[in-house]
Order: structure tokens, then sequence, then C-alpha cells
């Protein structure tokens, strides 16, 4: 089983259906009980939101398709029930945005500040050291930000490489940071 369980139920559900339909003796109960039934049980059962993209939506094309062939569905309800679940955690994609140039904002700050203080040949290292560690600090922030949409994907990949391409140190990434960027969905 992967890490997303509703969206393996539902493919079985799926899966199910199908060697019902290309059975020769459709229209056996007992038949759709064993090859459907108990997988259809546990979907109905279902309370748990969906846990990615994948199986929100994989749920609402279920529920879709479910109303289309019948009038009312309980799998439809419990279906939707939990796809909204999981989308109405999702951050809106204006605030995401938001909060992404937020973040990229407070790295360009540190940033700064770590080149104001850096520059100076007689700065003391302690004020080197510590505008290093709010750079790397919000840097990690950065990295850790969870993209849901395209558009924050795309606009915290370009602003990474774009950090990469610039500064000459950047591909010698501590391996704290080097971890969150290969845990990190873009």
């Amino acid at each position: 089983m992967s890490a997303d369980p509703l969206l393996d139920l539902i493919n079985a559900y799926h899966a199910g259906v199908k060697a019902y339909d290309d059975h020769p003796t459709t229209g056996d109960d007992a038949l759709w009980q064993e090859m459907v039934g108990c997988t259809l049980d546990k979907l109905d059962a279902w309370t748990e939101p969906t846990t990615t993209w994948e199986s929100a939506m994989a749920a609402l094309r279920l529920a879709d398709t479910e109303l289309m062939m019948f009038q009312t569905s309980p799998l439809a309800k419990t279906m939707l029930t939990v796809a909204l679940a999981y989308l109405e955690k999702l951050p809106a994609p204006v605030q995401e945005l938001e909060n992404l140039n937020d973040c990229i904002e407070a790295h360009r700050a540190a940033l700064a500040a770590f080149a104001a203080v850096a520059d100076p040949a007689d700065a003391p290292e302690e004020e080197t050291q510590a505008a290093d560690d709010a750079e790397t600090a919000a840097f990690n922030e950065l990295l850790k930000f969870p993209c849901q949409t395209k558009e924050a994907k795309a606009r915290k990949t370009e602003y990474v490489v774009e950090r990469l391409g610039r500064n000459r140190f950047s591909l010698e990434l501590d391996i704290d940071q080097f971890e969150t960027r290969l845990q990190s969905p873009i």
C-alpha cells in the first residue's frame, strides 16, 4: 500500500468494477460483492480527508461518475466530503503566492544584511556569523515552504535557481539544507 491509502482504495474499486464488467456473468449479486463489495464498503465508510491532491481529484471524479449514474449516492457524498475537507485546508492560490513572496523577501533582506556586514574587511566575526546564520535560516524557511499551486512552485523554483546562479557558494549547501531541498515538493 502506498502513502495514499484512499487513492489506492479508489483505484482498487475501479479495478474491481472493471473486472466485474468484463466478467461474463454480470448481474450476479454474489459476484459483485466478491469483486467490488468489500472495497465499496470501505469507501462508503471512509471518514478521513484525502491527503493528496491526486486522491482529492480521484474522489471528486468518483463522486461525479456516481452522480451521473445514480440520482443519490452515499459514496458520492462520502467522496465529496473527504475531498472538500482536504481542499479547504489548502491555502488560497493568491494567499500562497503572497506568503511565498514574503519568504523570498525575507531571504533577500537577510542576504542584503549579510552582504552589508561581510563586505568590510574589519567586520566583527560575531556580527558576520550572526548575519550568515540569519541568511541561512531565511533560506531554509524558503526551502521548507510547501507549494501547492503551479504558480507558487514556478515562483519558488525560479527564485532558488536564480540564487544558485548568482551565489558562487550556493552549491555548498549544508546537510540540513540539502535534506530540506530533497524533501521540498519543488
